[in-house]
């Protein structure tokens, strides 16, 4: 009802002052109907496919979970509607990761473990508070490193499972997004994980983290590619093995330049201070 009336009466553009009928502009495309700002609003526009009315972010972590590589290959089908996309959902996932580990002071990738120098001066709401303030900068740096991993394997990746059917029709940037909802598959386990991780301070995840992440890998590409699990981790191993290769290869000869250039020690002494 309230759609015909808009569209049966007048409206004065607030953008551009433009009088028109119907729900959009004809002059400069904006809105019949532009609503106060509010924080849901501002949250919306921020993170639009994580706080969306039709719950993106859990069913997509669910999925995650459930059927990771179908999800992927629906994903990168077109089928993109009820899913978050890839790099807002990993800094989401990224920032829970790292709250909940340093309100309870447990070790994480950015290797900062310390969250507050008295603990017992802080009641347990403003650790809360303090943890989410002091992860702002961390979540981000991790989150950038997380992405500068992705983009380190992307072209191991490419290369290995260009062995598929599947994987031979897919471009760049596909594999882009496969791995970081791989990432967001990582860290949202490593969250899920983190009573196991708290009663073991911290020792459970640090040392299985990578047998873990090497499983997701290959079940995510069994499903992703519909091949066999033989054949995925033969995949996923050749792909881990070039990447190894090629992270070696870079950092000789970085260490070799640097060496050359007198700067190595410098480097060094500044990493042990």
């Amino acid at each position: 009802m309230k759609k015909n009336q808009i569209q049966g009466k007048h409206v004065r553009c607030k953008s551009c002052g433009w009088e028109f009928k119907g729900n959009f502009c004809p002059n400069c495309g904006q809105s019949a109907k532009t609503k106060r700002i509010t924080v849901r609003g501002i949250l919306t526009d921020l993170f639009p496919d994580v706080f969306h009315l039709d719950n993106k972010f859990v069913h997509t972590c669910i999925e995650l979970l459930h059927c990771p590589g179908l999800m992927m290959r629906r994903f990168l089908d077109g089928d993109r509607a009820k899913f978050c996309k890839p790099v807002p959902l990993l800094f989401i996932i990224v920032a829970v990761y790292l709250v909940i580990n340093h309100y309870f002071g447990l070790p994480t990738d950015t290797g900062n473990t310390k969250m507050v120098e008295n603990p017992k001066s802080v009641n347990d709401m403003n650790r809360v508070l303090y943890a989410l303030l002091f992860n702002i900068q961390s979540t981000a740096n991790q989150t950038w490193f997380t992405l500068a991993v992705v983009v380190f394997t992307l072209f191991p990746n490419y290369i290995v499972f260009k062995a598929s059917e599947y994987g031979r029709h897919m471009n760049l940037a596909e594999h882009f997004c496969v791995l970081v909802f791989l990432e967001c598959q990582n860290y949202l386990v490593g969250t899920l994980l983190f009573p196991v991780n708290w009663l073991t301070d911290g020792w459970f995840y640090n040392n299985c983290s990578i047998f873990i992440l090497l499983f997701f890998f290959v079940w995510d590409f069994k499903q992703l590619l519909n091949i066999s699990w033989w054949k995925s981790f033969k995949l996923s191993a050749a792909s881990w093995a070039l990447l190894i290769v090629i992270f070696l290869s870079i950092t000789t000869v970085l260490s070799v330049t640097l060496s050359q250039l007198g700067v190595m020690d410098g480097i060094i002494e500044g990493m042990k201070k």
